[in-house]
């Protein structure tokens, strides 16, 4: 009798494949997470620009294209060079629209009042592309 203690060759393979499997699928995993982290950055750096523009109301700046060290550099003191070139490399296109909306009541046939509606649109060109943001104000 052959008592040779070991694996057989098909117990390694098969070892081998289990061991590709599971490493397969924690490189998956991996990847699943750099992608939401990166969606993520993308909309918090974005709401960042947003949060600087909403501040900035000025007639001066509409329709207007800037980049946001333009818009910021009265209003704050800025030392950081790297946050300044960021800025300056961030281009921001702000508008503002004004409609008005008269309702017609459907039953009656006649006009009901007059809803004034304001759009504010700001574009934001960075790196990573265009940004849209819109707000309707009743």
């Amino acid at each position: 009798m052959n008592n040779k203690k070991g694996f057989v060759l098909i117990e390694i393979i098969i070892s081998v494949i289990l061991l590709c499997v599971v490493g397969l699928a924690l490189l998956k995993a991996n990847s699943n997470q750099k992608n939401i982290y990166s969606i993520v950055s993308n909309k918090l750096e974005f709401s960042k620009y947003v949060s600087i523009l909403s501040n900035q109301h000025s007639i001066e700046f509409h329709n207007t294209d800037i980049n946001l060290y333009e818009l910021v550099k009265n209003r704050y003191t800025l030392k950081d060079e790297v946050l300044i070139s960021i800025l300056k490399d961030t281009k921001v296109h702000y508008s503002q629209e004004y409609k008005s909306i008269i309702l017609l009541n459907t039953q009656t046939n006649e006009n009901a009042p007059i809803l004034n509606i304001i759009i504010d649109e700001i574009r934001i060109f960075g790196k990573q592309g265009v940004s849209r943001y819109l707000t309707v104000k009743l």
